[in-house]
């Protein structure tokens, strides 16, 4: 295999991995900019320092994976309609693939991590927000404009919390680090515990809401079990839509599941119905997303 550039693109930083013979040559990150021109410069010039034959970029938002345009990406306003194509075919690059980031994780799970040998499968990207993308029948569902897999932004309470699309009661309104962490904190003021009265609200991040449940925090531990719902109602409906061998969990909070599976799991089989069950995974390998590029640029047997 040739040596390739893999590159995430979030929207705080920017991760890639330098790949040859699936092995990771070297890894690094760097902060995402504002405006696209100056990351794309950036990964160009790493590009051509580490001599690579091929680019893989999983970005944000939605993807025209064959014209190269960035559609609505999240956090990232003025990448909107940036052709990163075009950007790099005219410094003479054009071996590159790109995709939505989600579904780019999607591909190392499926190829790389815990969906290896699934047919069918769903992954959930548990962070900043909710991503997530689904393999049917050992194939990625893309869609229409390639906008399929939006997991996250399954409504699952009508007059719900605001999301940051702009509707409400969208699963990552319920998920996403921010509600977690701010819910967190109301649920241990209203116990009377100590996360709310050691930290301020604006101080609260999953990685504290974590140390304390560690702790026996009532507020903390309350937090994780109300998450567990939220998660096992979106699951249920992934499940009766897709009917997957395996969901697999990747991302930050998915790494605090051992905290909260039992939750997960006795809400999960009450709202099942028709006897169906599925494997439940949280992915382990160190950047899913960066191996998934590997299957972007030289598998093409999940298009």
């Amino acid at each position: 295999m040739k040596k390739i550039l893999s590159v995430d693109v979030g929207a705080t930083f920017v991760k890639y991995g330098i790949f040859e013979d699936e092995k990771i040559l070297l890894k690094g990150k760097f902060k995402t900019s504002n405006k696209p021109e100056e990351t794309f410069n950036l990964i160009f010039k790493i590009a051509q320092k580490n001599k690579v034959e091929g680019i893989s970029l999983g970005i944000p938002g939605i993807i025209d994976m064959v014209s190269g345009v960035i559609n609505k990406p999240p956090n990232l306003p003025l990448w909107d309609g940036f052709n990163v194509k075009d950007f790099f075919s005219k410094r003479g690059f054009t071996n590159l693939e790109v995709l939505n980031d989600a579904n780019m994780a999607v591909l190392g799970v499926w190829k790389y991590g815990e969906g290896r040998r699934c047919k069918d499968l769903v992954v959930l990207t548990l962070g900043s927000g909710v991503g997530g993308g689904v393999i049917v029948n050992g194939k990625l569902l893309l869609g229409k404009n390639f906008a399929a897999g939006e997991l996250g932004h399954v409504i699952i309470n009508v007059n719900g919390q605001l999301c940051r699309c702009g509707n409400r009661g969208c699963l990552e309104a319920y998920l996403g680090a921010q509600y977690f962490s701010q819910n967190a904190f109301y649920l241990s003021k209203k116990l009377n515990s100590k996360l709310a009265k050691e930290n301020h609200l604006e101080e609260i991040t999953p990685e504290i809401v974590y140390k304390y449940a560690l702790k026996g925090d009532k507020g903390a531990l309350k937090a994780f079990e109300e998450y567990a719902y939220y998660l096992a109602v979106g699951c249920v409906n992934f499940i009766n839509i897709f009917s997957p061998e395996k969901i697999v969990f990747v991302g930050g909070i998915s790494k605090s599941f051992h905290l909260f599976s039992r939750y997960f799991f006795d809400f999960l089989n009450n709202m099942l119905s028709y006897g169906q069950r599925v494997e439940i995974g949280v992915e382990k390998k160190e950047d899913i997303s960066l191996w998934g590029g590997l299957v972007l640029l030289y598998d093409n047997s999940w298009k």
